[in-house]
Order: C-alpha cells, then sequence, then structure tokens
C-alpha cells in the first residue's frame, strides 16, 4: 500500500499515474522557450511557489495571519480577552470569506435548472463542516478527538499565551455540533423528495421568513464580489430549508466570540497545507486518524492536485499536448460511440417507456449534457458490456486471449476485469470515511450487485437464477 494511501485500488493506481504526469508538465518548462497562454503561465507559476519550502519556512505564518488580522477581524483564540467583539460583522466576514472559497453556514452558487438543462438558476443551501457529515458529531470517538486535538495543538504552538485555548475550543466544537444537527448527509440530499423551494430575488425574504439573517441582501452582496448585479426577477433555488432557518437562529443565538473564532478556524484549517512544517503535522496527524493515512504525500504531489483542482482547464491544456496524441483522441471517440450506440439499444428494448420519453432519452444520450453519474444510475455494466461486443464485433483480431487465462472465453474476462477493477485494499479508517462520505456503495457490492441483476453474467458463466450470485428476481431499468 502507498505510505500516503488510506486505500489502494486500480482507480488510486491511475490517480497517482496521473498525479505524476501533472507533476512532470507543470515542473519542465516549455520546450525551446515556446510561448504559452496566460492561464498556463500562471498555473506553472502558482506550482513554483507551492513547491517552494524554503519560501514557506522563510515567510512563516506571518502572511496568513496579517490577512486574518487585516480582513477578517482577528482571531480571538490566539489574542485571547485583547480581541474586541463590537468590531465583530457577520455579513461582512462571510463575504470576506467567501473570496477565499469558504461556504460557511450558507452555499451560494449558479447551476444548470434541473428543469431545463439550458438556463441557469441561483441556488442557496447549506454549507460544509469541518468534519463533512452530521454522522461525525453524533458521539465522542477517535475522530472528534483528533479534531478537538487539531484545533488545540495548532492554536497552542501559534499562541503567545494559551491559557485560554481550551474554552475556546470547547465553544467551537460545541457550535459547530449544534449546526450539524440540522445538517442533511449526502445520502439524505439524494433522496429528497419536494424538498427545494423555487423562488425569486424579489421574494426570498417572504420565502424564508426569518428575521435572523438577511438572505437577500447576502446573495445581492456575494454576486457582486463577482461584479454581478441580481435582478429581482432572477430565479432562485432554495435548498435544505430547514437547515437555514435553523441554523441562522443558531447563529443569532451564539456569541460573537464564537462565531469570530469558528470562521477563522474554518479559514485556517483548509490553510495549514501553506504553514511551514512545524504546522503541518498537526494536520498530517489528523489526516490519519480520519482517513487513514500513513504519512503526507510529497509536497510535489499536493501542488500538482492544487494546481489541477484550481486551475483545471490549463493544466489540462499541457495534458492534452503531452500525453493525448491523435490516436488517443480517435480510440476516446470510437469508445463514446459504442457507448452511445449500446444504450440506444437498451433504450429500443425497454418496455415501460412512451414514444416521447424515449426520443427525449435518446437525445440525451447523443447529447452533450449528460452526467457522469448518469452511466452508473442507467444501467453501467449492461451498457459497456453491449458496447464491448459491438466493438469485438468490429475488431475480431483485436481481442486476443491472455497467457495462463485461456480457459475463459473473452464474455468471461470482460466481466472478470469488471470485478477485478472494485478490488481495493483500505485502512479501516478510510472504509468508515467511505461508508458516511461517499455515494457509492464499496467495491465489493458494485461488483455483486450488478452482475447479480444481468442476464448476460448468467449465460457466460452458466449460471442458474436464484443459485450463487445470480439473482431470481432481477433488477432491470435500461
Amino acid at each position: 500500500m502507498k505510505y500516503f494511501a488510506g486505500a489502494q485500488n486500480t482507480f488510486n493506481l491511475l490517480r497517482a499515474q496521473l498525479d505524476n504526469n501533472i507533476v512532470d508538465i507543470l515542473s519542465v518548462p516549455p520546450e525551446n522557450d515556446a510561448r504559452e497562454p496566460i492561464a498556463v503561465i500562471n498555473a506553472r507559476r502558482l506550482y513554483k511557489s507551492c513547491v517552494d519550502e524554503a519560501g514557506i519556512e522563510a515567510d512563516g505564518v506571518e502572511p496568513i495571519f496579517s490577512l486574518v488580522d487585516t480582513e477578517f477581524g482577528g482571531w480571538p483564540i490566539l489574542q485571547g480577552p485583547s480581541w474586541d467583539n463590537s468590531t465583530f460583522d457577520l455579513l461582512t466576514l462571510l463575504l470576506n470569506l467567501r473570496k477565499y472559497n469558504n461556504n460557511l453556514f450558507y452555499r451560494i452558487g449558479t447551476s444548470t435548472d434541473e428543469k431545463n438543462s439550458t438556463n441557469y438558476d441561483i441556488e442557496i443551501g447549506q454549507g460544509d463542516l469541518g468534519l463533512g457529515e452530521r454522522q461525525y458529531y453524533t458521539s465522542e470517538t477517535n475522530i472528534t478527538e483528533a479534531y478537538r486535538r487539531f484545533m488545540r495543538d495548532l492554536t497552542t504552538a501559534l499562541a503567545n499565551n494559551p491559557s485560554w485555548i481550551d474554552n475556546d475550543v470547547d465553544n467551537i466544537f460545541e457550535f459547530e455540533k449544534k449546526i450539524s444537527e440540522y445538517h442533511w448527509t449526502s445520502a439524505e440530499q439524494r433522496i429528497r423528495d419536494n424538498e427545494t423551494v423555487r423562488t425569486t430575488v424579489a421574494d426570498l425574504e417572504l420565502t424564508l421568513n426569518t428575521t435572523s439573517f438577511n438572505f437577500t441582501d447576502h446573495l445581492r452582496k456575494a454576486y457582486l464580489l463577482g461584479n454581478v448585479t441580481l435582478l429581482d426577477t432572477d430565479i432562485v433555488f432554495v435548498r435544505e430549508l430547514e437547515y437555514l432557518l435553523n441554523v441562522s437562529s443558531i447563529v443569532n443565538q451564539t456569541s460573537p466570540r464564537t462565531l469570530q473564532n469558528y470562521m477563522i478556524w474554518r479559514f485556517i484549517m483548509n490553510r495549514v497545507s501553506n504553514m511551514p512544517q512545524q504546522y503541518r503535522i498537526f494536520r498530517d496527524r489528523f489526516e490519519r486518524v480520519v482517513r487513514g493515512t500513513s504519512a503526507e504525500p510529497p509536497r510535489t504531489i499536493l501542488c500538482g492536485q492544487y494546481v489541477n483542482g484550481n486551475m483545471g482547464f490549463a493544466v489540462s491544456k499541457l495534458y492534452i499536448k503531452r500525453y493525448f496524441d491523435s490516436n488517443a483522441r480517435n480510440q476516446s471517440f470510437d469508445m463514446i460511440n459504442n457507448i452511445q450506440a449500446a444504450f440506444i439499444d437498451m433504450l429500443n428494448q425497454t418496455n415501460w417507456m412512451d414514444v416521447e420519453s424515449m426520443n427525449k432519452a435518446i437525445e440525451k444520450a447523443l447529447g452533450n449534457q449528460t452526467q457522469g453519474e448518469d452511466i452508473a444510475d442507467n444501467g453501467g455494466i449492461r451498457e459497456a458490456f453491449f458496447a464491448y461486443q459491438k466493438w469485438a464485433k468490429e475488431n475480431p483480431n483485436l481481442d486476443k486471449r491472455l497467457p495462463g487465462l485461456q480457459k475463459y472465453t473473452a464474455e468471461q474476462m470482460f466481466f472478470i476485469n469488471y470485478a477485478h477493477t472494485w478490488c481495493t485494499k483500505m485502512t479501516d479508517a478510510y472504509a468508515l470515511s467511505r461508508l458516511l462520505t461517499d455515494e457509492h456503495s464499496l467495491g465489493q457490492f458494485r461488483v455483486i450487485g450488478p452482475t447479480s441483476n444481468f442476464n448476460e453474467f448468467d449465460r457466460a458463466f452458466a449460471c442458474t437464477p436464484g443459485q450463487g450470485n445470480s439473482r431470481k428476481d432481477k433488477c432491470i431499468v435500461w
């Protein structure tokens, strides 16, 4: 198992290869001093500054805490009784933190309309939590203990006089625990039933009907950060309404010191990786407990991931130029065409769709709006198998038997390879994290479930329905 990974599987191996390739393209200068787009130049600069550990050590924490003091109003847990709570302004602090991609309490953004993907609408919903999911806060565990310790160790190392830190840390955690009670889990969000409220900017306050927080003012000012002026008629989708109302009430009843401490903690928590090594070890220790990792990844890998996550288009341009030649492009198109054809064939075999619905589904299959989860939700293994059959028919001389595996047919090897893809070795901590936060089942169940419902699997292995892994009453949508 990789020394920094909580799990090892096919996807992590591919991800590790991708990470190394990204480091390579960002660290190697352009050939013959070729001119590059400004976005690519900035991506290289960002990577270079990120891996400059000598510079990070020399700068210390002064740049980050200069920002905290001048733009955010300071961090009481470090200032003790000298912090002046009369300067606290919740709306201003929320907006200033949004500039640095912090969705505290409330998430605001723009997304495609659920009913019409050609339209874009505003969304407002729950923010995120320090530990990610509500389940982590329901009882005291080694994870909550590690979270508190992370806070305590970091602030103690930063403070001149840590005598008040324990009390502040307890207040921060108890506050977050309170708001977590109303936080929707990933599973609850996926099965929401008529929970989203559609309104307009002008009617937002009427829809929310609360005096605890001025959502309309916050929404308008948040978009002004991007030089966008909202119209009264702009559509707003309100999600997790109960959360918004309850958390607004909790925030309204919480002391300025605890709010300021919590909000700055969440900002600092995400930026410890930009601090000197003596502070990064605290996050590393925390991650080991939560994810089951054994050590922090190399700085080059972390920086490559950071640049790719924030400047993906610029990195993609370099990646395609280096690794994605015309042959790979043609192979991708062939694969996509086979998958589309297989999906349309599957649609034509359904007996529960009317003509209009089927035509719409085919139109979507041929379009560009299909999201990554659609294939998994709509019989991915069936679609992949039929696409493979189409490819094998068109390329009869390319489908070779593997040495030592000649006893298996080509179709059996398809399913064996499918199952092998989901083989995973993971730490207990990583498995728990997956169960609580990942929308996907663990790998073994992603093999057992789809194959047990697939007649072609039975045919390939001569399975009798009702025995072994073959279900008698198969569940088939497409």
